[in-house]
């Protein structure tokens, strides 16, 4: 009997039942363990300096001595806050 299985004394209501229950538990355990990525947040060179309370030379600055990496889009500089953040403790360690 390869390749059969026999449900003896089962209705398709308890199998389905059964199922539901099983996938109910591992879908639970799968979402208390899924935590997502949350998304980066963008910051424009004026939002890091009103942040850091600096002008935008000392963003140019800091950019220049690679104390703060920035990303462009069409003649606009954006910052991660995530590493404006880092670079803030860095410097205070």
């Amino acid at each position: 009997m390869s390749g059969t299985i026999q449900f003896l004394n089962t209705t398709p209501e308890k199998l389905l039942n059964e199922v539901d229950k099983r996938l109910d538990s591992r879908l639970s355990a799968f979402a208390e363990e899924f935590k997502p990525a949350p998304p980066e947040e963008y910051l424009t060179k004026k939002e890091v300096a009103k942040m850091l309370k600096v002008t935008t030379a000392t963003i140019n600055n800091y950019i220049n001595r690679g104390i703060l990496k920035s990303y462009g889009l069409d003649r606009i500089v954006y910052f991660k806050r995530t590493e404006i953040e880092k670079a803030i403790i860095q410097l205070n360690s």
